[in-house]
């Protein structure tokens, strides 16, 4: 008999882990738990805690916090307890900013719980159901950060396996969270493995139907490459059972605006054969942001007023002599009716909005501070009232190396260096060379007897050549700067 998992959940004020955390309210309940809100009164934190409760399966008395078994053997629910468990120990040895952490993991109530840092915001799920389907350049943005988070498991020989826009948290911030690796497993490349047969249609590729069958990365592809679908085009994709006997349109299909090679990389990794879809998930990285990066050099032709690409590059607007500038850094978008946005392009070091990291496209305000490495830019004046986007190369823009912050003005850098140059080494020469001439000196002198005199010229040509390796040092730091462009 199956129990309506909605009245099992532990009730708000419920204390647990000796009282260190209290639960708020249920933020989810699934196939295999209920996922609670939890504070901590003394820290004044929030926590998600993941309690192990099979739907169905598992009841609890109304006057009781303890789970009890109803339908289920006792060995078959300590195993998938166990599971539970391997769960926590899988995200434990993991650090990564783009997949959730495990903070505790305790035992009460007859069942487990993981506690994890709570995530402020929403699923991809739940932001596709509520706006509709996501432009590229958001979609790409989160997708990359995923691949990102999945190429560092499948370092570590992971596999998720459950892949999905459920399991994906955004933040307000616009950063993807992976989350739920409650079907993660270890696994060995194109080696045939018995896996638990655990699966979401439409996001699981073939192999993973099968309890023994050759998995890899390419398991995971398969799904990133299906949540990219269902970003792209707000249509879950076709399951890969069905589509043995039909075919699924592509994203193009159903949006022909979508860039030609990022439809091609979805349906490659979205390839029924494993051996026919991408073998790591770089190379798919490297094709969507490549799309990236082209389809935003096009958006002048979809109409908007202005576009200015800024980066390390010299093929950019805005050209910045930073070499924590990614080559295509960003780019700041005016559209026809005067609103401004930012758009990272998945830069290595990232942009950074009035001190808070951003990724993806945001809205612009007009005191809004923009920070990339150690370059603060004064976007404003890109956008300036009578200035076209062609008559800023005339005004020396395009070319020109804004001042990293917290360093001085190039002319008393300049200054600097001659201070430097001309100053100290010629002094550390004059106050060596005198006494090195009298070096000879100091064995007569010990001759003389007149040991005092002989150890006060020592001393100063000691001195006198502390000073001219400082002088060369100097020499060739100022020389070393000079080169790589850090000082002039």
């Amino acid at each position: 008999m199956k129990n309506n998992t909605c009245k099992q959940e532990l009730i708000q004020g419920t204390s647990l882990s000796n009282e260190i955390y209290v639960v708020e309210k249920v933020i989810g309940i699934g196939g295999f738990g209920i996922t609670y809100l939890a504070s901590n009164k003394k820290l004044k934190n929030y926590y998600a805690i993941k309690e192990f409760f099979i739907n169905g399966y598992c009841i609890r008395n109304s006057q009781a916090k303890d789970v009890i078994l109803q339908g289920i053997n006792e060995d078959i629910y300590q195993k998938y307890r166990k599971k539970f468990f391997e769960e926590a120990k899988t995200l434990s040895i993991l650090n990564h900013p783009n997949i959730v952490k495990v903070i505790d993991v305790f035992y009460e109530n007859n069942t487990s719980y993981i506690v994890m840092p709570f995530i402020e915001g929403q699923t991809l799920q739940c932001l596709v159901d509520k706006y509709g389907k996501l432009n590229y350049e958001t979609s790409v943005n989160y997708i990359a950060q995923i691949c990102d988070a999945v190429a560092y498991i499948h370092q570590k020989d992971i596999l998720h396996r459950d892949i999905k826009p459920d399991n994906i948290i955004i933040t307000p911030e616009n950063n993807a969270i992976l989350i739920d690796f409650g079907s993660a497993r270890e696994f060995i490349q194109d080696k045939t493995q018995n896996h638990t047969s655990i699966l979401t249609q439409g996001y699981a590729p073939l192999e993973q139907y099968s309890t023994i069958s050759k998995k890899g990365s390419y398991s995971d592809i398969y799904a990133v490459g299906a949540t990219f679908y269902f970003a792209l085009t707000g249509q879950k994709p076709m399951d890969a059972t069905s589509r043995t006997i039909d075919k699924m349109s592509s994203p193009k299909q159903l949006i022909p605006n979508i860039p030609e090679n990022a439809d091609l990389a979805i349906m490659k990794a979205m390839q029924l054969k494993s051996e026919n879809r991408y073998q790591n998930v770089q190379d798919f990285v490297n094709d969507i942001m490549e799309n990236n990066i082209s389809e935003n050099h096009h958006n002048l032709q979809k109409g908007i007023e202005k576009v200015v690409i800024i980066g390390r590059s010299a093929d950019n607007d805005i050209v910045i002599n930073d070499l924590k500038v990614s080559r295509h850094h960003l780019q700041i978008i005016q559209d026809e009716t005067g609103n401004f946005y930012l758009a990272d392009f998945g830069s290595t070091n990232g942009t950074f909005v009035n001190g808070k990291k951003i990724s993806g496209e945001i809205n612009l305000f007009p005191n809004d501070v923009i920070k990339i490495g150690e370059t603060i830019l004064p976007w404003n004046s890109y956008f300036s009232q009578n200035i076209k986007k062609e008559e800023i190369y005339s005004q020396n823009i395009r070319n020109e190396t804004y001042l990293n912050t917290g360093k001085m003005p190039k002319s008393y850098q300049r200054l600097a260096i001659v201070v430097l140059f001309f100053c100290i080494v010629p002094l550390g020469i004059f106050l060596t060379l005198p006494d090195a001439i009298k070096a000879y000196k100091i064995k007569d002198l010990y001759l003389k007897g007149d040991i005092k005199a002989a150890q006060a010229l020592s001393k100063r040509i000691r001195n006198g050549i502390i000073w001219s390796i400082i002088s060369a040092v100097m020499f060739w730091v100022i020389i070393i700067l000079y080169f790589f462009n850090q000082i002039i």
